[in-house]
């Protein structure tokens, strides 16, 4: 498990417009074969993008992991969803395959959840950065 920040530019608001999205991820880890105990990434996405209720099929994105022991993972996601149910909230789905580095050919799936946005940001100035969580699986 672990948490996400996600900066949207220019920021989400209740029009739909090609957002890009920039994001920073911090994970602590379980592994029952590896001293993977912790790690990051950072990475980004441009999709057409708004703060209402939205089912959106995203394109590819290629997210490299660094690990507390000096390794590192390459995921080529090439499956991306991005879900925003009515409350607000945001489910951002990945998965792909670990194209090199640590768990390498394992497949890879990403799940971040961010709450609900603001509704007053939504409707007037927007939404520029939000925080949630994240959990990242090798299998």
């Amino acid at each position: 498990m672990g948490n996400t920040t996600e900066t949207y530019n220019p920021p989400l608001t209740n029009t739909t417009q090609v957002v890009a999205t920039s994001f920073v991820e911090n994970y602590s880890c379980t592994s029952l074969t590896s001293s993977v105990s912790s790690g990051s990434a950072s990475g980004g996405r441009v999709l057409s993008q708004n703060c209402l209720l939205t089912a959106t099929p995203g394109g590819v994105e290629v997210v490299t992991y660094v690990w507390n022991n000096q390794t590192g993972s390459t995921v080529v996601y090439d499956n991306v969803s991005v879900v925003r149910a009515a409350n607000g909230t945001a489910t951002i789905t990945s998965t792909g395959t670990v194209a090199s580095g640590y768990a390498v050919s394992d497949t890879a799936t990403r799940v971040v959840v961010i709450p609900q946005l603001s509704l007053t940001a939504c409707a007037t100035t927007g939404v520029s950065s939000a925080t949630g969580t994240t959990a990242l699986t090798f299998l």
